[in-house]
């Protein structure tokens, strides 16, 4: 019977396959959809594979019942059990081959999207609709409504499920499967810090047991005739299971809530902001001070600050400020559901600025906010280097009385600029006429410097457009490396030097001239690490061994590195950050802070 069932599989899934392989070439023919053929092939074939997974296990009794043999493979010498065994290893092993294949020639080919990596389709989308829809065939005759009860039946666990784990304040029934993002990337610090892969697999298994359950206790009353004591049974076990599985849930995330470390942010003011990710509540705590904030919606690690107030993004998208002298909050900014937003932190005066998506994939939307009236207003810009990238803002100027913002749209390992003016037009920014370059820009005093992996580029913006200033050789070439942890400023001010990397050396470049001048080592071997931040007219050089796990900070002023403090016994893999005030160090469960410029260490009640 074995043998029987997986000729039967491998016939179906030779023709899903071919079926699959033939879809992409009308689409191109008609020119519907662009690119090769792998190009078009490979995003179809993942929602392929979730749907025939689905198919796969609503079909277990799919033969037996067309050809009106369920009694006669009731009759067998098997049990229940065995039967079941039997139908389902040929599509469990066929399923596994799918993936092996698809992974391999997704990898070969090395082009197309990918929505998610093979192995978290698989254990997230595909193995969890199977095992569902293969419990459920023992309940629901119909094949189509097998399918949607299926679908929903999952879904709607797994909403349970995540709420027990993650909270309550997730908006309910959000059909983007909220924070399923980072569910899927365990290596992004994620809501619950360092027991975010737990809670994982929690949720990749809970969902799924009260169906396994409710099919293997009932299995034994399984008949031809679904009887109403089947029908109970397997009710009352999948009901059981589901409560048993709610509590596994809530208990996981108590015992969370109750050891994940903490996470920080330090105000210009000094101040430790300390919350756990998807809280309903933080504490600011002051040298002598402290206060407990609740907010309606869980928060989310979008911070920044002015000095004199905090800016809090929720789940929902809406941004709230906080006094920080009372603790007193308002509600800046009520974001739209239908949109998703994200509080980049870039500001310029007043004014706060962020992204929300267009009615079309190559169009956006660029909101200014003013954070004392509360004033908004929208910009769109319509580009087809849009929808292919990450877009991140720069800088700001105006021109001829027109404002315009510097906008940089990163995909993978290349990048695209563009100048957006307030009229509406999207104003491409050429490199040696090429609007997409390997090197990264940095905008500052009217200059953008393109630099990284190609020979420095330094563009002037005469009025009109970016015109090429100087080129550097490669063996010349300054990579401009003054990185921003902290909260991005479009309108910083005006320096008279930058700070970069050439070689191995730590360099300055000035604005005036473009001449490079050597500082001092940037790193001694590969076991070193380094960066330049700015802090307003300030800039400092950290630096440190990995080996030692330390961090050197210098004060870098009239061409020189001056050591203020060598600080020890730090993971800079995951265990500080830099802020404009200063430095959070986390060792263990202990946090020091250390405040700029002296690196004075802070004590907090």
């Amino acid at each position: 019977m074995f043998r029987k069932e997986l000729a039967d599989v491998l016939k179906q899934t030779g023709w899903f396959l071919a079926a699959v392989a033939v879809l992409p070439i009308p689409l191109i023919l008609f020119k519907w959809v662009p690119g090769p053929y792998l190009a078009v092939f490979i995003p179809i074939l993942q929602p392929g594979l979730f749907f025939w997974s689905l198919f796969l296990g609503a079909s277990l009794f799919g033969r037996e019942r067309g050809q009106r043999a369920m009694e006669y493979a009731l009759s067998l010498p098997h049990s229940r059990m065995g039967l079941l065994i039997r139908l389902t290893c040929p599509r469990l092993l066929v399923l596994t081959a799918l993936f092996l294949i698809a992974g391999a020639v997704s990898g070969i080919a090395k082009t197309g999207t990918v929505l998610f990596p093979y192995p978290a389709l698989a254990l997230f989308f595909c193995l969890p609709i199977f095992l569902v829809s293969l419990s459920l065939s023992v309940l629901v005759e119909n094949f189509i409504v097998l399918c949607l009860a299926s679908l929903l039946g999952w879904y709607a666990t797994w909403v349970v499920i995540f709420r027990l784990l993650w909270g309550f304040g997730v908006h309910p029934l959000d059909l983007r499967l909220p924070g399923l993002f980072v569910l899927l990337r365990p290596d992004v610090p994620a809501y619950r810090g360092d027991f975010t892969p737990p809670l994982i697999l929690l949720l990749l298994i809970l969902p799924v047991v009260p169906f396994l359950a409710a099919l293997f206790l009932s299995i034994v009353r399984f008949d031809v005739r679904r009887s109403a004591r089947f029908n109970r049974r397997y009710g009352l076990a999948f009901a059981a299971s589901l409560a048993l599985c709610a509590l596994a849930a809530f208990g996981g995330r108590a015992v969370a809530d109750s050891l994940a470390r903490k996470n920080f942010y330090l105000t210009r003011d000094l101040k430790l902001v300390e919350w756990n990710h998807a809280s309903k509540s933080f504490r600011i705590r002051g040298e002598g001070s402290s206060v407990k904030i609740h907010v309606d919606s869980p928060v989310l690690p979008f911070f920044w600050d002015d000095g004199s107030s905090l800016f809090v993004q929720d789940y929902d998208g809406n941004l709230n400020r906080i006094d920080l002298s009372t603790g007193m909050t308002e509600a800046l900014y009520y974001s739209d559901r239908k949109q998703i937003t994200f509080w980049r932190q870039w500001t310029y005066g007043p004014t706060i600025v962020f992204f929300e998506p267009g009615s079309r994939p190559e169009e956006v939307k660029l909101v200014t906010l003013d954070k004392g009236t509360k004033k908004t207003a929208r910009y769109v810009f319509t580009h087809a280097a849009f929808p292919t990238g990450t877009l991140t803002l720069l800088g700001t100027d105006v021109r001829d009385g027109k404002r315009f913002w510097i906008c940089l749209i990163t995909r993978r390992a290349v990048c695209s600029s563009l100048r957006l003016w307030e009229d509406g037009r999207a104003e491409e920014i050429l490199v040696k006429g090429r609007l997409e370059t390997a090197n990264f820009p940095y905008f500052t005093n009217g200059l953008l410097f393109f630099s990284g992996r190609e020979p420095t580029f330094v563009l002037q913006d005469n009025g009109k457009s970016f015109e090429l200033k100087k080129e550097f050789p490669a063996e010349e070439a300054f990579d401009a490396r003054e990185d921003y942890w902290i909260q991005r400023r479009l309108d910083p001010p005006a320096v008279s030097f930058i700070y970069g990397k050439r070689g191995v050396r730590l360099a300055r470049l000035s604005l005036a001239t473009l001449e490079i001048e050597d500082v001092g080592e940037w790193w001694k071997s590969n076991d070193d690490w380094g960066y330049v931040q700015r802090m307003g007219n300030q800039s400092y050089f950290f630096g440190g061994s990995r080996s030692r796990k330390n961090i050197d900070v210098f004060d870098l002023n009239n061409g020189h590195m001056r050591l203020i403090r060598s600080l020890p016994d730090i993971d800079i893999q995951r265990r500080f950050d830099i802020y404009e005030s200063g430095i959070v160090v986390m060792r263990g469960r202990h946090v020091n802070v250390y405040a700029l410029p002296d690196l004075r260490e802070v004590k907090f009640d």
